[in-house]
This record gives structure tokens, sequence and C-alpha cells, in this order.
């Protein structure tokens, strides 16, 4: 039986719910809500050098923001006495596993497409599924939402940025350990997706799949947009949620799109509507500004991100440790 763990990663707003959803259907699988701790606590700390080492860190896990909304009771002595850091994520993920009756667990946090050389020395035999959009869809949804982006421009930098970080994520993980979803073929073709997804995964397909398992978490309250009604939400597959971008995007807003990802969007064989487009100095600059006063606006507005700004605050922090140590 395969129990390495799986992690589903892309740039946001590309389908990774969905696909989380319906992996979430198998009767063997696991997911729950994104952690976005694992690479940087294991590259800022690494693996517990002493029982009060290990506890330390269990803590720190259990009461991350982001482990919280689980609303799970973690059982911190268990987590304590792994010998590893994988062992403690291990762990972690098994505890509420083990309750559903799944063997097997999995990450959906999208940003760890950047990650996955960690995330590989962490477990060695982990698995990768790299979910991709069309960027000029993906962008639009991200600029909607109040997390990343706030611009088209920035938007379609961040894509390009996280499905670069893919392309090079393929060419250092065995090739057996990863593999490459395109959003719309899912939507397209679901079972002829999913049943490739599973003999990847060495599961055996199931025709409960095919309906998303929606996670409800209680008493989770609305953060950012992305957790408010969206198609992730849905219990079906909405088939028609592809090329937005053709109706939504003016031709200078398609232009600018392929000005600065049209390589990418070949990469992946998106069609491309060769608009043409001219990025002065001055209107880059323009762009870049706009952007960064409308983060400074997004994280000064949003009132539930009073609760939130502490545990991003520690995360910059661990992040900025591991960087002074590696």
């Amino acid at each position: 039986m395969n129990v390495s763990p799986i992690f589903i990663i892309g740039a946001p707003r590309s389908g990774t719910t969905l696909l989380r959803n319906l992996l979430y259907s198998h009767p063997n699988l696991f997911f729950r809500g994104e952690t976005h701790f694992i690479p940087d606590y294991y590259r800022a700390f690494g693996n517990p050098q002493s029982p009060a080492q290990a506890r330390h860190l269990a803590n720190r896990i259990v009461n991350l923001d982001w482990m919280r909304r689980w609303e799970e009771s973690f059982d911190v002595d268990a987590l304590a006495r792994q010998p590893s850091y994988a062992g403690m994520i291990d762990c972690l993920f098994r505890q509420v596993a083990q309750k559903e009756g799944a063997a097997r667990w999995g990450d959906k946090t999208p940003q760890n497409v950047l990650h996955v050389s960690t995330l590989l020395e962490i477990f060695p035999q982990a698995q990768f599924i790299h979910i991709v959009r069309d960027g000029r869809d993906a962008a639009l949804s991200l600029k909607k939402a109040h997390f990343g982006p706030a611009t088209l421009y920035g938007a379609i930098l961040y894509w390009q940025k996280m499905v670069r970080a893919g392309i090079q994520a393929a060419n250092v993980a065995p090739r057996d350990q990863f593999m490459l979803v395109k959003y719309e073929d899912l939507l397209d073709h679901p079972k002829e997706e999913l049943q490739s997804i599973c003999a990847f995964l060495h599961e055996p397909f199931v025709d409960a799949m095919l309906s998303p398992t929606l996670i409800r978490l209680r008493h989770r309250k609305i953060i950012f947009k992305e957790f408010a009604p969206s198609h992730s939400d849905d219990k079906v597959i909405v088939n028609a949620n592809k090329e937005k971008w053709r109706s939504s995007l003016t031709q200078e807003e398609q232009g600018l799109c392929e000005h600065l990802a049209g390589q990418e969007l070949h990469y992946f064989n998106y069609p491309l509507v060769n608009n043409s487009y001219h990025l002065s100095v001055f209107r880059q600059m323009r762009f870049r500004l706009t952007e960064a006063i409308l983060q400074v606006c997004l994280y000064t507005t949003v009132e539930q991100k009073k609760k939130w700004l502490p545990t991003e605050i520690w995360l910059r922090w661990v992040r900025l440790l591991a960087k002074v140590k590696n």
C-alpha cells in the first residue's frame, strides 16, 4: 500500500481547491485546509534535537492559525514523541485521517510549488500534482480575491512566477513522483483525468471522485474572498469555468498578459491572440506603484486580518530565519 503524502501545488486560483475536493472524495485519501508552514518550519528548525525542542516545535505547529482552522484537537504528546520533523507532520495528518478511515493524507497549499526540493528532502517518496490553468483566467480570479496581487499586472506576473517554479520542480522531482494536470482538461474530461491521477497515485479510481467533497469548518469566518461562495463551493464540476478572459479582458489587457507571460502560456499550449502591446518604462512604473498602493490598502482595510496578521508576521520571521540558516 502506498502511504506517501500527496502535495497539490500550483498558482492560486488554478483549480487546486477543486482537485483537492475531488481527491478528498476518495475513501482512502484525506485532505484538510492549507498549511503554509511545512517547508518553512523545516528549513528554519530542522529535526528536533531534544525532547524539549520537539515539544516546543509541536506546540508551535498546533497553535499556528492555519492549523487552528482545522478545528481539531491534536495530541501534542504524540507529535513530540516523533524522532523527526517528517514524523511530526505525518503524525499531525494521520491523527485526523484515521478518524475518517483514510490511510493516506495530502496537503493542498498552492505556494508549495516554490518548495518542492525542500518537501522532497522531508518526504523523499512524496508525490506532487501540479495543476495549471490558463494564466489569464487565473489572474482574473486572483485579482478579485482579498489576498495576493490586486491588479492584473501583478496577478499575471504572480502566475508566471508560480508556473515557472512548477516547470523547474518537474525537472527536480523523479518522474514517477510528479504529475502535470491542466485545469481545463479536468473540467472537460473529469473521469479520464481522475483515472490518470489515480494511476499516478497507485490508487483505484472510484466514481465518487466525480463529485467534489467540500471541506466545511463549523466556525470558520470569512477572512478573504477565497473563503466566500465561489465555484470551489460547488458540489459538481462546473465545465463552463474556463476561457472567461475572452469576454472579461479588453484587447489591451489580453495584450498585456501575453506581453508579460506569453512564453509560459505558449509552453502550456494556451492559445495566443497576438494583440500587440507596448509596455513602456513609465507604464511599468505606474503598474508597480498601483500594485504597491493597493497592497498597502489591502493589508490595512480587511478587519479580519487583525487576527490573521500575527500568523503572517510569525511565518515571515520563520522564512527569514530559514534564509539566515541556509
